[in-house]
């Protein structure tokens, strides 16, 4: 079978690829079913919410950090707010607030109504 190499980007327009092969190089794809089997090692939680009205907040079940989160809405990844060096903060989508045993997730704008929000993320000890 050829191998077709594209100059610019493949709008799919909502339609999936099926039958995907199993990934060999680093710049494969992977089937969900193979990211399924793989969570487990990447990420010590995951939690999902469907939101019933616009909130400014999620809480997590376990501490984390915007280094070891990652955050979707509706199959979207959102940027973490963060602070480099010299104290200039980035504002982007959201924000985490780690305390002992639990973290908030605190954004920018409210999140609309029947929003489905996906956390992967490791736990931390609060420093």
């Amino acid at each position: 079978m050829a191998e077709s190499i594209f100059d610019r980007d493949l709008n799919l327009s909502n339609f999936r690829i099926k039958n995907l092969g199993t990934a060999v190089d680093p710049n494969d794809a992977v089937s969900k079913r193979d990211l399924d089997l793989q969570k487990s090692r990447i990420f010590d939680n995951a939690e999902s919410f469907t939101l019933t009205s616009g909130t400014l907040s999620v809480t997590l079940s376990n501490p984390t950090d915007v280094y070891s989160c990652l955050v979707f809405h509706d199959g979207l990844a959102q940027g973490p707010s963060t602070e480099d060096s010299q104290g200039n903060q980035t504002i982007r989508d959201y924000q985490i607030l780690t305390y002992s045993t639990y973290s908030e997730i605190n954004y920018t704008n409210p999140v609309p109504s029947g929003t489905n929000i996906l956390v992967l993320y490791n736990t931390v000890v609060n420093q």
